[in-house]
């Protein structure tokens, strides 16, 4: 029997149709965003963005890559190979300052208890470093604590040996008495009292105000202006991760335990070290100035106009936009 063409059509038609109805469209497929992370807890939210399903919420495809450290994770945005990261306040400064193409957007965290002085037993008070070899990972905020920390309690800085040694040779180092204590933080001071006999924290940063560790997070620029809709999903995604956290943080710690290996007892004790906050206030920019300043004047990278560079480099539009009321600008 010969097929009529109306009826022909028909099927083409219905075939069509359902092919399109299965086909993915670029108007609904989630947009691909990459967040980076280095191995310590100040960069747990970005984890949980994505292993709590809180970016594909918001209709992301969304990955994370973890790094050995802080710096490493800004670069990925450097390279374009990510466009999301946290880090230490003087790590972004230092990227930005030598030319990394990315904007702070928000604060993510802040803490007085992450960063402090490993020490031998014989060191008991301040005093007590003067004259000793001390370990120390350079232009990074163990570098700004011990400056600070010499200052507040009135000792010379000149009169101290300063050793870079990488975070996880401090331990060893002190153990072999190639230095008397370290300017550091977590997970080794934690660790240090059941690895060398006598070890001991001397001081924590935050102890008399001293100095507090603020992490930031940026967004590549060309990302920010392009696709201006993605950052706005991949923002709400960082801040339903710091509710998470703030909320649960049992539950969060085993997150970060999963992603970086470690267990979920010290997860959560390295996590209580940190508040978790997502805001973008006057003190957190103006401490950025300190930051650039510190950078130059450590002949770090050559900043010739600091508030040009402010004015480049913080936005509170995006944080305003999306959570109002966390700026107040």
């Amino acid at each position: 029997m010969q097929r009529s063409p109306a009826v022909t059509i028909t099927v083409v038609a219905v075939i069509l149709a359902t092919m399109a109805s299965l086909a993915p469209t670029s108007v609904h497929a989630a947009e691909k965003v990459v967040f980076t992370s280095a191995i310590n807890v100040p960069f747990a939210p970005n984890i949980i963005a994505v292993e709590q399903g809180f970016a594909r919420k918001h209709g992301l495809d969304a990955e994370y890559k973890i790094f050995e450290a802080g710096g490493m994770s800004v670069e990925a945005v450097v390279t374009k190979n990510a466009q999301v990261a946290i880090c230490a306040d003087l790590c972004l400064m230092i990227q930005r300052a030598k030319g990394g193409r990315f904007t702070l957007v928000a604060r993510t965290s802040h803490t007085g208890t992450e960063l402090g002085i490993g020490a031998r037993e014989p060191i008991k008070k301040p005093a007590d470093l003067v004259g000793k070899k001390l370990g120390y990972f350079k232009v990074s905020p163990g570098e700004q604590f011990f400056e600070l920390y010499f200052r507040k309690h009135g000792l010379d800085p000149r009169k101290a040996t300063l050793v870079h040694i990488a975070p996880p040779e401090w331990i060893p180092a002190l153990a072999r008495g190639d230095v008397d204590a370290f300017f550091g933080w977590e997970p080794w001071l934690t660790k240090l009292p059941t690895a060398v006999p006598g070890g001991h924290v001397l001081a924590r940063s935050g102890d008399n105000g001293v100095y507090t560790m603020e992490f930031g997070l940026v967004m590549d620029q060309g990302f920010l202006a392009s696709r201006p809709e993605v950052a706005e999903k991949a923002l709400l995604a960082v801040k339903d991760a710091i509710d998470f956290i703030n909320n649960d943080r049992k539950a969060a710690a085993q997150i970060v335990a999963k992603a970086y290996r470690i267990s979920p007892a010290d997860a959560e004790t390295y996590m209580a070290n940190n508040t978790y906050v997502l805001d973008l206030r006057k003190p957190f920019v103006e401490r950025q100035r300190w930051m650039a300043e510190w950078v130059r004047d450590h002949n770090i990278a050559k900043i010739g106009d600091v508030d040009g560079l402010l004015r480049e480099y913080v936005d509170t539009r995006l944080l305003g936009k999306v959570v109002p009321g966390r700026t107040d600008f």
